[in-house]
C-alpha cells in the first residue's frame, strides 16, 4: 500500500514461495518450525535449478530470509498470534558467500581495445559493458533509465534503482564524473534524439512492469553478444553485463584505492557491504 515493495522484490517473493510450496503444498505459517526449515534446506540442496546446477546454500538463505521477513511482518500486524513459536531463534539461516571470480586488468583492457566484431550488436554490447564499467560500475537498469537532464555540468547525478524504495537512511545520490573516455562512449552510443541516454525506453511515463520487462529483454540480448566477445578474446570466464560492476570494484582494489572511497563510488549505504560482498570475496 505504501509503494515500497518493488516489482523485483515481489517477483523474488513469488519465486521463493513456489520453492516452498513445491516442498510442502498448502504450506501455512503454522507449519514453519525449525524441523521444517532444516528439512526444507536439506531437500532444496539436493535438487537442481533452471541452469541444471545443484542449488546452493546462498539460495536457501535467500528463500529463508524472505520467509522470515513475511512472518515478521504478519507477527507485527498481529495476524499471526503471539502463541506462534518463532522458528528463527532455533534455526540459523545459512549465510554463505561464494567467492567472486573476476577478470584481470589485462583482460579488461582487451575488452576495451577489441576491434573485431561479427556484427553491430556485438560492438554495441561491448560498448555498453565498457560504459557501465567506467560509470562507477552502475547496474544496467540505472543506465537504461538515465536521462540527459540528469547531466549537471560535468557530472551525471542519479539514484540507484535498487535502493530507491528500500533505503530510508543515509540516502545519497551517485555522482559520476564524465571523463573524456565516458564522453567518447556517450558520443558513440548515446541517443541525443531521446530523453533517455541510451534511447532504449520508448515512453516518458513508463510503468514499473514496462521497465523491468525492457531491462530483462535487453540484458538477455546484450549478454548473448558479450558471451561471444568473451569467447573470441579467450577470457578466463564468460563475459556478462553484471561483471562490469565487479570489475570496477576490483580495479580500484588492485589500485589500492581506499575501501571507503570505493563504497562511496558504488553507492553502498554501509562500507561493510562493499568489503563483505565485493572486496573480501574476490579471488
Amino acid at each position: 500500500k505504501n509503494g515500497r515493495l518493488s516489482l523485483g522484490t515481489a517477483n523474488a517473493y513469488k519465486y521463493d514461495m513456489r520453492s516452498l510450496l513445491k516442498f510442502k503444498p498448502n504450506l501455512t505459517y503454522e507449519d514453519v518450525t525449525p524441523d521444517f526449515l532444516n528439512s526444507f534446506e536439506n531437500w532444496f540442496l539436493t535438487i537442481t535449478n533452471s541452469k541444471g546446477k545443484k542449488n546452493s546454500q546462498a539460495s536457501v538463505g535467500s528463500i529463508c530470509r524472505s520467509l522470515r521477513c513475511i512472518i515478521n511482518y504478519y507477527r507485527k500486524k498481529k495476524v499471526i498470534p503471539p502463541t506462534f513459536e518463532y522458528p528463527f531463534l532455533e534455526y540459523t539461516i545459512p549465510d554463505f558467500k561464494p567467492p567472486k571470480y573476476v577478470i584481470s586488468n589485462v583482460e579488461i583492457q582487451s575488452i576495451i581495445d577489441c576491434k573485431k566484431f561479427d556484427d553491430l550488436w556485438e560492438e554495441y554490447a561491448r560498448d555498453i559493458w565498457v560504459l557501465l564499467y567506467r560509470m562507477n560500475g552502475i547496474n544496467f537498469i540505472d543506465l537504461l533509465k538515465l536521462r540527459w537532464d540528469q547531466k549537471k555540468g560535468n557530472h551525471f547525478i542519479l539514484t540507484r534503482h535498487k535502493t530507491r524504495k528500500t533505503r530510508r537512511n543515509n540516502i545519497r545520490q551517485i555522482q559520476i564524473f564524465i571523463t573524456d573516455k565516458i564522453q567518447s562512449s556517450l558520443d558513440k552510443i548515446g541517443d541525443k534524439s531521446s530523453t533517455f541516454v541510451l534511447g532504449q525506453i520508448n515512453m516518458e511515463n513508463y510503468t514499473e512492469t514496462y521497465l523491468m520487462n525492457r531491462n530483462k529483454k535487453l540484458k538477455t540480448k546484450i549478454n548473448y553478444y558479450l558471451k561471444k566477445v568473451g569467447k573470441r578474446l579467450n577470457l578466463s570466464m564468460p563475459l556478462d553485463i553484471s561483471m562490469a560492476r565487479d570489475a570496477y570494484a576490483n580495479t580500484l582494489k588492485r589500485a589500492n584505492v581506499n575501501p571507503l572511497k570505493i563504497s562511496e563510488n558504488m553507492n553502498h549505504s554501509d562500507p561493510r557491504t562493499t568489503q563483505m560482498y565485493y572486496l573480501d570475496m574476490f579471488d
